[in-house]
């Protein structure tokens, strides 16, 4: 089994001393740190990576190393939806970029957590068929306060816990949205996506 020697930094120090004094005929032993080395500070995040006035770093990440994260809700017929889903294989952007000229609407901009929150939390509703005609027409007429008073607090607790921050405006922005494009969806009997790059 090898082996691995440790060698500390001192008696490296020493042996360069000894070997460049040529000709002193002591070598003293440096002496041994008293104290840890300091802490190198922690690097900051590139201009690149971390725009002016942004506290969490975290809000840039998606899928990868990109800078300028998008998310969608798309409102889409039947056969575009299936086309939109389709071009998935050839990347998100690129469906991204498909079902923004697909949509009959679409509410599209900066990813954030509140959106996330709302999509974990009830975004299953809507997408994928699993709505009937009769959940489909509660979506139709339920107040955005009944909504709200049901999944609020489920939301603001998952996105604490994704990015640990409270922001109650921010997630009722985003819950409204949301129950606006499952209104819409409804009401025009289209399929809804959501999903970003």
């Amino acid at each position: 089994m090898p082996r691995i020697r440790v060698v500390s930094a001192s008696r490296v120090v020493a042996c360069t001393l000894v070997l460049a004094g040529c000709g002193s005929e002591q070598s003293a032993a440096a002496p041994e740190p008293t104290s840890a080395p300091a802490k190198a500070p922690a690097p900051k995040p590139s201009p690149d990576t971390a725009p002016p006035g942004l506290k969490n770093i975290n809000k840039l990440v998606i899928g990868g190393d990109n800078k300028d994260p998008q998310m969608g809700l798309f409102a889409l017929r039947a056969a575009d939806a299936t086309q939109v889903s389709a071009a998935m294989k050839q990347g998100l952007r690129a469906a991204y970029e498909l079902a923004m000229t697909r949509a009959d609407k679409a509410w599209t901009g900066k990813r954030n957590f509140c959106s996330d929150a709302v999509r974990q939390t009830i975004g299953y509703y809507g997408i994928d068929g699993m709505l009937d005609d009769k959940e489909w027409a509660q979506w139709r007429k339920d107040s955005f306060a009944k909504i709200k008073a049901v999944h609020f607090k489920a939301i603001l607790e998952l996105h604490e816990e994704m990015i640990g921050e409270h922001d109650p405006q921010g997630c009722e922005d985003s819950l409204r949205t949301y129950v606006e494009a499952l209104r819409y969806a409804a009401t025009n009997k289209l399929e809804l996506l959501n999903f970003g790059f």
